[in-house]
């Protein structure tokens, strides 16, 4: 891939913090007490649950013991769960200009209206998975983190940045501007095969929502247009599978072949 020329251009846009996000469950207990990115309020445990499992919790976070009779006790998938602050990763151009200082190729995943949490906690998971630097989405027709798609992403959410952006078609020039080639993942007749394109350089991968796939515009701005094989009566895939398939051939071809 030839390296794209970045031009320079500001733009204030951040990511989108709301109320405090409920999760439970050992590995996203452990993970929120791990991340530097999240604020820990209070940690839920049934009562008998050994906290040394989950490691050390701050004395300045409350834990709650629930008994069998309290409300909440069945929902508390392991006997473990706590309620926090979703992460603030600041601003998205900030963001960018860092890490294109500390990296040659970043991978971003952009997601075009996608609106169910589920979908979105199991890309949320896969992209940690497979390295994504960022998930960037539109603030209006999207789901955002909420405790469903925290609770999918299995404590993938406090280490993966997110941010909401305004227009989406904006953002994709932006990136253009900062050396980042933008391909879509769509089935039409100018795609190419998804193994064919190039993803080792700075790139982002757009995805459309469940129903609509990705609007005709965004699609116009990207530089490319890459599709999977579908071999079967149904067109399509989840995007939450596409997610993983497209960002693992990125993660493949970025590998350091073997001697």
């Amino acid at each position: 891939m030839k390296p794209r020329k970045p031009k320079h251009r500001k733009r204030n846009t951040h990511s989108r913090a709301g109320t405090l996000i409920v999760v439970t469950g050992m590995n996203n207990v452990r993970e929120c007490l791990a991340s530097a990115h999240v604020k820990t309020h209070k940690v839920f445990a049934r009562q008998g649950f050994d906290l040394n499992s989950i490691g050390r919790i701050p004395n300045s976070i409350k834990v709650e013991w629930l008994r069998e009779s309290d409300p909440d006790f069945q929902e508390l998938h392991q006997g473990i769960g706590c309620a926090v602050s979703p992460p603030h990763w600041g601003g998205l151009d900030t963001f960018l200009d860092g890490l294109l200082e500390q990296k040659k190729a970043p991978l971003l995943l952009i997601l075009d209206q996608v609106e169910d949490p589920n979908n979105l906690g199991q890309i949320i998971r896969t992209c940690e998975g497979a390295g994504v630097d960022a998930i960037l989405h539109p603030h209006r027709r999207s789901v955002g983190l909420t405790n469903s798609a925290a609770q999918t992403s299995q404590g993938a959410f406090a280490h993966l940045p997110m941010f909401a952006i305004g227009n989406l078609r904006q953002t994709l020039e932006d990136l253009k501007s900062k050396g980042f080639w933008t391909f879509a993942c769509e089935n039409q007749e100018r795609s190419i095969p998804w193994h064919a394109a190039d993803l080792k350089g700075p790139v982002a991968v757009v995805l459309g929502s469940e129903g609509r796939g990705i609007r005709d515009l965004v699609l116009k701005t990207c530089d490319t247009v890459i599709s999977l094989p579908m071999a079967g009566h149904i067109n399509s895939l989840n995007v939450s599978a596409t997610a993983a398939a497209l960002l693992f051939e990125a993660v493949r071809q970025r590998q350091t072949p073997l001697p």
